[in-house]
Order: structure tokens, then C-alpha cells, then sequence
């Protein structure tokens, strides 16, 4: 990803996210358990998810039309995954893009729960 297509800041609204993680901006987003990636002040996508104890199920992720092609979906799943770790969450992958994700990263795989992974084929 060049320069031109990087998000300027990837905001994530979470009760949990008072931490922190590398490139994410905890201020921004007014919906819980909810990444927004922003370019040139726009929402360029979300991911949404919900979070049943330590384990975050991704439900959804969108990069506007206008958007897609530069990759900015896999960077913000990745830095999802990277939140979400950091916190020793596991995750379960409802949303196709997201398992696609964790499928295609065998570095990001492992933050699956096991039956995901088997479920997944991860």
C-alpha cells in the first residue's frame, strides 16, 4: 500500500480499547465494539463486532465502493486482529471477508478460537 491509498487513522469506539493499540485513534466512533478506517475525513469502511467475553465475533466489514481495490480492507482487518490480540481476545469469523482474511494471513490464523479454525478451515 503507497502512501496515496494509506488511511489516515483507523478510530475504534470500545469500553476495552483505554490501552490502545499500535495505529488505531480510541476517539471518533460513536458505536461500541466498532472499527471505522478514515481517509481524506471520510469513512472510507467499518468492521463491526460483538464481544461475548474474551471472545470478539467479527459480524461485518465494509470499504465504501469508491474505496475498494487498494487493500484498505485487509488493513483494517488486520489491525482489528492486532486490537484484538493485544487483549488476549480469540475471535470467530461470521463475517465471510473477515474468515477470508484470517485464511489468506496464516500470521493472523491463530487468533481464531479452535473451532473456528476447524469450522473455517483456518
Amino acid at each position: 500500500m503507497n502512501d496515496a491509498t494509506k488511511p489516515t487513522k483507523i478510530f475504534c469506539d470500545d469500553a476495552a480499547a483505554d490501552a490502545g493499540a499500535p495505529g488505531l485513534d480510541t476517539q471518533g466512533v460513536d458505536t461500541p465494539h466498532r472499527f471505522a478506517l478514515m481517509m481524506d475525513g471520510r469513512q472510507a469502511g467499518f468492521i463491526e463486532y460483538s464481544l461475548y467475553g474474551r471472545t470478539a465475533i467479527v459480524t461485518h466489514t465494509e470499504i465504501r465502493s469508491e474505496y475498494g481495490g487498494r487493500g484498505l480492507g485487509t488493513e483494517l482487518a488486520s489491525q482489528a486482529v492486532r486490537f484484538f490480540t493485544a487483549r488476549g481476545w480469540q475471535v470467530v469469523p461470521v463475517c465471510g471477508f473477515f474468515a477470508r482474511h484470517l485464511r489468506t494471513h496464516p500470521e493472523h490464523a491463530a487468533a481464531a478460537t479452535p473451532a473456528s479454525r476447524r469450522i473455517f478451515d483456518l
